[in-house]
């Protein structure tokens, strides 16, 4: 039975709304955390207190991340699922993995097929899919036409960079 943080965790984080499934954006996020050194927690199911890690190295092609193992980490956990939290951009991040295998003081565990981010806003924003249209034309009456490119969308508006005049 999974302890109380990790039904926690569950309840407030894993949900469609917050889901990231696309490949590249799960690779940026982890890049984000590599080079930033971004902290890490991991949790296993019946941890009452996270431990903290780094992402060291990633490959997606291979199916693995890998992380600095904290001190006393159980090798037998090999095999588990565990969490990984984390605030790249200041934005909570949770995923759910399981741990490979413990070498030369590095977890080795799956690459994530999902991660969950909970934006900071009232509005959750979401970046156009690959295959949507980026490219838009804004026109206002008495002024040049504008070219842009859609950066997210929310219920409450788009966010548009300006990429140059016609």
């Amino acid at each position: 039975m999974a302890g109380a943080l990790w039904q926690g965790i569950h309840r407030e984080f894993f949900r469609e709304p917050f889901a990231i499934s696309a490949d590249l954006r799960r690779t940026r996020l982890l890049q984000e955390l590599k080079v930033e050194h971004q902290i890490c927690d991991l949790l296993l199911p019946n941890d009452a207190e996270p431990r903290m890690s780094l992402v060291v190295d990633f490959s997606v092609t291979e199916d693995w991340v890998a992380m600095d193992c904290p001190p006393r980490f159980p090798t037998s956990a090999v095999g588990l699922d565990l969490l990984v939290q984390s605030r790249p951009s200041q934005l909570p991040t949770v995923w759910e993995s399981r741990l490979r295998e413990v070498r030369d003081d590095l977890l080795y565990i799956e690459f994530p097929e999902v991660i969950y981010q909970k934006q900071a806003r009232r509005l959750y924003r979401v970046m156009p899919a690959v295959d949507d249209p980026r490219r838009i034309e804004l026109y206002r009456t008495g002024a040049p036409m504008v070219l842009g490119e859609i950066l997210d969308i929310s219920e409450g508006g788009t966010r548009v960079r300006q990429v140059g005049r016609a």
